[in-house]
C-alpha cells in the first residue's frame, strides 16, 4: 500500500509540474486520479466477478496475470522511448 501511494505521489507531481500548464493543473490532476480510481474500481470488480466462478486465490492470480500482460509491454515500450523523450526535452537530437 505505502508503495502504491508513493507511486502516485510522485506521478501526480510529474503530471502537475511537467505536463501541465499552470492553466490546466487542476484539469489534469482530476484527470490523473480518476483515471487511477478506474484503474483500482475495475481491478476490484474483476476479482468479486470471477471470485463468484472460481475461489478468491485463483480470480486474484487471473486479475494480477492480466495487468502484468498489459503492463510488462508498456514499461517495455517507454523504456524503448525514454531516450528520445529524453533528447527532446533538452532539445538534442
Amino acid at each position: 500500500m505505502i508503495h502504491h501511494k508513493l507511486g502516485e505521489r510522485g506521478s501526480r507531481r510529474r503530471c502537475r509540474v511537467r505536463l501541465a500548464p499552470e492553466s490546466r493543473r487542476g484539469e489534469v490532476t482530476a484527470a490523473f486520479i480518476s483515471c487511477v480510481y478506474l484503474g483500482v474500481t475495475a481491478a476490484s470488480i474483476s476479482v468479486g466477478l470471477r471470485g463468484d466462478a472460481l475461489s478468491l486465490y485463483p480470480a486474484v492470480c487471473v486479475v494480477a496475470a492480466g495487468i502484468a500482460a498489459v503492463a510488462l509491454p508498456t514499461a517495455v515500450w517507454h523504456g524503448r522511448h525514454r531516450r528520445f523523450s529524453v533528447a527532446c526535452r533538452t532539445g538534442e537530437d
